[in-house]
């Protein structure tokens, strides 16, 4: 009776962890967040290579609007946006189950003079 109880235990545990279609272990919760990588952490300018870092949880598939008209569906994509202004970068996972979280940030571009660097 011990063995076959362990044996259903284990059973159950393979069933639950199986993974997604990417790979991705689905014993998490769903949850969607992400950070923003730059060489400058306190300023982001154009022309710059801005990193996404995607954090999120419990996830098999990713979609980024990275607030120009530009989409990609890689985990952590990497993007530069050539004028500055207020972007918003929304990120939106989903899981086996087709269920999805998503969670947004604005981040603020700043002119990049090609004459010293400056901003305004």
């Amino acid at each position: 009776m011990r063995i076959g109880l362990s044996l259903l235990a284990l059973v159950f545990f393979i069933i639950s962890c199986q993974k997604g279609e990417e790979g991705i272990l689905q014993t998490e919760p769903l949850k969607a967040t992400f950070d923003i990588i730059v060489a400058d952490s306190n300023n982001i300018f154009e022309n710059q290579s801005v990193r996404f870092n995607n954090q999120s949880s419990g996830f098999v598939r990713c979609k980024w609007e990275l607030g120009n008209k530009v989409q990609s569906t890689q985990v952590s994509p990497e993007h530069q946006y050539p004028m500055h202004g207020y972007y918003t970068v929304r990120l939106t996972v989903w899981n086996t189950a087709g269920e999805s979280a998503s969670c947004s940030r604005a981040i603020p571009i700043l002119c990049n003079f090609s004459s010293g660097g400056s901003t305004h």
